[in-house]
């Protein structure tokens, strides 16, 4: 890893917890809502996790960090369980997602705080 890559380990990882911070609590308020503001709602939620998951590709290929893939995965199953009907289940996947995020996130700090850039 160089301080480059790290640097941008911690970037994106924090963008990406905190987009996944934003969605989760997104879709505990979609719970209370019915009808057109429901349908509207989960489109907007829908919308969030796939920019989400863009972010997660970005920082793959900008870190060259496969472990991103995790993060990938969790956020489309996400999406499965969204577009399966069970809409209050992609919490658990958001959380597992938020997870890895916070560890490759983890991993670019502790590397810059090792190498005394921090």
């Amino acid at each position: 890893m160089t301080p480059k890559s790290a640097v941008t380990l911690v970037y994106q990882g924090e963008k990406i917890k905190s987009g996944i911070i934003w969605a989760n609590e997104m879709i505990q308020s979609v719970a209370g809502l019915s009808g057109p503001e429901k349908t509207g709602a989960e489109k907007a939620v829908t919308t969030l996790i796939r920019m989400i998951g863009f972010e997660s590709v970005l920082a793959r290929r900008a870190t060259l960090d496969e472990a991103w893939t995790h993060v990938e995965k969790d956020l489309d199953m996400a999406m499965v369980m969204i577009d399966s009907g069970v809409f209050h289940e992609a919490a658990f996947h958001l959380s597992k997602a938020l997870r890895h995020a916070a560890g490759l996130s983890q991993k670019g700090m502790t590397f810059l705080m090792d190498h005394g850039l921090l």
